[in-house]
């Protein structure tokens, strides 16, 4: 959209334009023949719809900034870095974590991309080492996605043991606060995934991947863990520390909500777009009625 959008507002004139990347996607986040054809092919869309004279283009993490200076917009003025779209700090709030037997959630649409896969492979890798762990899934396949797992899988999944499976669920603030571990292995083309945004919001320590957008979610060691794409033997490990110690991850959930407060606060994330909008308004001469 913010392509058709960019390149739109070029041909009616649009007097200012703010482009919004919630992240590069599939296009870039893959190095396929096929995304490299299909990269090259769109590069002068990309070229025209970023290069309104009066424009702001704003990226939720570093990389997609980086890799939109780098090939299709040279000009640093003209980007900025907000980091996610923001969380009501109301609405997700901390609550104490259950004394039962650990939970780990992993809640997003159920692409491979975003890590369902490891998770799986986690949860049998820590239960046959004797580790006592539930895995939690919320969320549901992507028809017609050929990157989708589908309901025959997570039938499976579900019947041997692997996960418990809670289909789409609306309620993703009682999922995070009912879990001790908040887990997206993901290796898709993310802005900053709201998932990890809310789990901050809640107090909940998060392992996830070093990846463009899921690292910029949290301070590594401090409010969570990293782990490599793609590596359920390293996710299991991470996984497994944080339940055996308990009281570093109840410090890293503490820290987490305190990040939260911080940085993605919605508020904050809403004034500063409104910021940009004012700008580019101002310079075209316009007046915003806010």
């Amino acid at each position: 959209p913010y392509l058709y959008g960019g390149v739109i507002a070029r041909i009616l004139k649009v007097p200012a334009v703010v482009t919004a990347i919630a992240g590069l996607g599939s296009l870039f986040s893959q190095d396929n023949s096929q995304m490299k054809i299909l990269r090259k092919v769109l590069t002068p869309l990309f070229k025209l719809s970023l290069r309104h004279p009066n424009q702001v283009v704003v990226c939720q993490n570093e990389s997609d900034s980086k890799i939109i200076f780098d090939n299709f917009l040279k000009d640093s003025e003209k980007i900025c870095l907000i980091p996610g779209s923001g969380v009501d700090l109301n609405f997700y709030e901390s609550q104490t974590e259950s004394e039962m037997v650990p939970k780990i959630l992993f809640a997003a649409r159920l692409l491979k991309q975003k890590g369902i896969l490891e998770v799986v492979e986690a949860s049998k890798i820590l239960k046959n080492r004797g580790v006592k762990a539930e895995f939690h899934v919320a969320g549901r396949p992507d028809k017609g996605n050929k990157n989708s797992v589908d309901l025959d899988q997570i039938q499976a999944w579900t019947s041997d043991g692997s996960i418990v499976y809670h289909g789409y669920r609306a309620d993703i603030p009682k999922l995070i606060n009912d879990s001790n571990i908040v887990c997206l292995p993901s290796y898709y083309g993310e802005g900053i995934p709201k998932f990890l945004l809310e789990a901050a919001a809640c107090g909940r320590a998060i392992v996830t991947t070093d990846h463009p957008g899921c690292r910029d979610a949290i301070i590594v060691n401090e409010t969570g863990l990293l782990v490599p794409p793609k590596d359920p033997v390293a996710l299991a490990a991470a996984i497994e520390k944080l339940i055996v110690n308990p009281d570093l991850r109840r410090q890293m959930g503490k820290r987490g909500r305190r990040l939260a407060k911080d940085r993605f606060n919605i508020e904050k994330v809403i004034e500063t777009h409104i910021s940009i909008y004012e700008k580019l308004v101002t310079k075209s001469g316009h007046s915003l009625d806010r």
